[in-house]
């Protein structure tokens, strides 16, 4: 009888063969994540306080280019969410391989090349490689349309916008820095989507808070709390933030990007998920900035500062669930890829029902304190305001509570449906407020009336519907 083949010893486990993700882990990764996103909330304040109580005009200006340099983000195509989707699946067939079997040597036969080293990677292996070498050649090719972009808004800036005279000379500069930072950290997110992949979101959310406080501290030295200053040390702390999550999606790839994995298919592949992410992340200018469009063409500019800052309570609020739907998206992914659909299911009822009741919660605690909030903040307590308040917590709630649900869909791969409900929900929106500010007299309610419609639709309607009609059973 025939001996069974030996089998390769096991390998030491790296980062890129590590277990599917588990939920010890869960608090920390949601802890994480929300640190990541209080950190970045709390350098804003703090930096945007220095520039203030330095001088206003400074303040003004900073503001007014970080407010538009923002559009940069849609260079970057939704590469990370694309790329941990793709991973996702070849890691899942990585983890499923069987162990490779090797055929034993007799004495009298000749070992060649004994010491030449491992073998060369599995396919599987080559895939995930391919995938990482691919998004870093897209990443590479959005940052040289990024930095073309701010090179020309950073030489045209002083004729778009009131440039304090003082300042005209180094806008310019304050352009570029600005600009060149926000390229790096695109960039970046390439390498944080392998770690996210790789279940390292905790370490990945470290490394972002952690730049976030670079920046506040460049701010105070070497640089100063100027105009100038605060875009330079924006620029030395994304370059920070690049070169620390470089390194350690270097630690967590068993194979470093090369040009021998560059391959047009997965490019294609990536860019095309990535392009849709970026059309369902443009919808969202069918929404606020149509509104305020609408309400500055028929009600008049008065209304719009009345629907500002009600506007403004509702993108804070957002805040909390954001942090979840990060921790689910890499998650989700993996579970998907290993089949692991009960977990997908119970990531998804359990997600959505937990931000609902945060959102719920704290929509009730916002409403019934609004009278002291907008005393606070605003100097006055804002009746017209708080008379459509109670509308806009309403579509908070609903819409916000859809954030897991966007996650475990674009884990899935299940990018056209989501982005062609995000669309048409959009376009409802625009067209149901144009209808009800113009032809009724509901005023401010007829605009909030017609985004609640657009965002029930999608949120609490279909998005459900569709995730659990996707979802297998087991």
């Amino acid at each position: 009888m025939t001996e069974p083949l030996p089998t390769v010893p096991p390998q030491p486990l790296t980062c890129a063969d590590a277990p599917a993700p588990s939920t010890s882990s869960m608090w920390r990764d949601l802890i994480s994540a929300y640190a990541a996103s209080a950190t970045k909330i709390g350098s804003w304040v703090v930096v945007s306080a220095g520039l203030f109580r330095h001088d206003m005009g400074d303040y003004a200006v900073f503001a007014l280019v970080r407010a538009t340099i923002g559009l940069l983000n849609y260079t970057s195509l939704g590469l990370a969410p694309a790329m941990i989707q793709q991973l996702a699946q070849a890691l899942a067939r990585i983890r499923s391989q069987p162990p490779q079997q090797v055929i034993p040597l007799s004495d009298d036969q000749t070992r060649v090349l004994d010491y030449a080293g491992p073998p060369p990677p599995l396919p599987t292996r080559q895939a995930a490689a391919a995938i990482y070498s691919n998004a870093c050649l897209a990443a590479l090719l959005t940052a040289i349309v990024g930095i073309g972009l701010t090179i020309a808004y950073s030489h045209s800036f002083a004729l778009l916008h009131r440039v304090p005279f003082r300042m005209t000379e180094q806008i310019g500069q304050i352009v570029m820095a600005m600009g060149l930072g926000t390229v790096l950290r695109l960039v970046s997110d390439v390498h944080g989507a392998v770690l996210q992949s790789h279940q390292q979101i905790a370490r990945d959310n470290a490394i972002l808070s952690l730049a976030d406080l670079a920046w506040v501290a460049l701010c105070v030295t070497p640089f100063s709390f100027t105009a100038g200053g605060a875009a330079y040390a924006y620029l030395a702390s994304s370059g920070l933030l690049l070169a620390a999550r470089w390194r350690a999606a270097r630690d967590c790839m068993s194979i470093l990007p090369e040009a021998r994995y560059i391959n047009w298919r997965s490019l294609r592949e990536l860019l095309a998920f990535g392009v849709l992410v970026s059309c369902a992340q443009l919808a969202d200018f069918l929404y606020a900035p149509t509104d305020f469009i609408l309400i500055n063409r028929f009600l008049g500019p008065l209304e719009v500062a009345v629907y500002a800052p009600a506007v403004q309570i509702d993108a804070a609020m957002l805040v909390p669930v954001a942090g979840l739907a990060a921790v689910l998206l890499p998650r989700g992914a993996a579970a998907h890829a290993q089949q692991q659909y009960a977990t997908l299911r119970m990531y998804y009822v359990r997600g959505t029902l937990a931000s609902a009741a945060i959102l719920a919660i704290a929509a009730l605690a916002v409403w019934g304190a609004s009278p002291w909030i907008f005393k606070l903040w605003l100097g006055d307590s804002m009746p017209a305001t708080r008379a459509i308040l109670p509308l806009v917590l309403t579509h908070t709630v609903v819409g916000g509570s859809s954030a897991v649900g966007r996650s475990i869909l674009l884990g899935m791969g299940k990018i056209k449906p989501f982005t062609v409900s995000v669309l048409v929900a959009g376009a409802g929106n625009v067209m149901l407020s144009y209808v009800f500010v113009r032809y009724t007299d509901l005023g401010l309610k007829g605009i909030v009336l017609g985004t609640i419609i657009g965002v029930t639709a999608r949120c609490a309607i279909w998005t459900p519907w569709y995730v659990l009609r996707v979802l297998p059973r087991t």
